[in-house]
């Protein structure tokens, strides 16, 4: 099995199981850093993997759009007051 498989399998767990509901908004929003991380390692390999450069730019652009999620988080995250 291709390693991007197995790491979007990987992903595809229950996040149920994984996040428990009485989280803080400092925690749910690091929990969705994470996840934000993980897409943009996922779709770096899936990227490298891929041989038709148009497809590939595609792929570019969810990247560059994963980074945004990324970067609107983090800001988010400073304004939270412990």
């Amino acid at each position: 099995m291709p390693a991007s498989l197995a790491y979007a399998e990987a992903l595809a767990g229950d996040p149920a199981a994984t996040f428990h509901l009485k989280a803080t908004t400092r925690e749910a929003v690091k929990f969705a850093m994470g996840i934000e991380k993980d897409s943009v390692v996922f779709y770096l390999s899936l990227q490298e993997a891929m041989v038709d450069r148009e497809e590939s730019d595609k792929v570019g652009g969810i990247i560059k759009e994963e980074l945004r999620h990324l970067a609107i988080l983090t800001g988010l995250l400073k304004k939270i007051k412990d």
